[in-house]
C-alpha cells in the first residue's frame, strides 16, 4: 500500500489516500494560507510514517515461526534454523519427533 495526498475540493481539503481505496485521512483544511501551510507540512508527516510503517510490514512478511507463530524477524542469526523457524523451536520440534518414533 502507498500512501499519498490528495487535494480535494479544489484544493481547500487535504486528505492522505491510500492505493487501496477507500483508505482516506482527511487532515484539514485550508482555506487560508497559514491552515494550508499546517496541513500540508502534517500531511508529509502522516505520509512519511505511513509509509515506513508499510514498507517494514512488508519486509517481516514471510518471517513468522512455522512452530510458534510468532515473529522471527527480529531474532538474530545465530538463533534462528530458518527465517520461518526458531532454532528452539526446530530443536524441541526434532526432540517431540524423536521421543514419539
Amino acid at each position: 500500500m502507498n500512501w499519498t495526498i490528495e487535494k480535494r475540493k479544489q484544493g481547500n481539503e487535504i486528505w492522505v489516500s491510500s492505493n487501496v481505496q477507500p483508505e482516506s485521512i482527511l487532515v484539514g483544511e485550508g482555506y487560508s494560507k497559514k491552515e494550508y501551510k499546517r496541513s500540508m507540512e502534517l500531511a508529509k508527516v502522516i505520509v512519511k510514517a505511513l509509509n515506513e510503517y508499510e514498507q517494514t510490514e512488508a519486509e517481516q512478511e514471510g518471517w513468522v515461526c512455522k512452530h510458534c507463530g510468532k515473529s522471527t524477524f527480529e531474532t538474530e542469526y545465530d538463533y534462528l534454523a530458518d527465517i520461518d523457524e526458531h532454532l528452539g523451536c526446530a530443536l524441541e520440534f526434532q526432540k517431540l519427533n524423536i521421543q514419539h518414533d
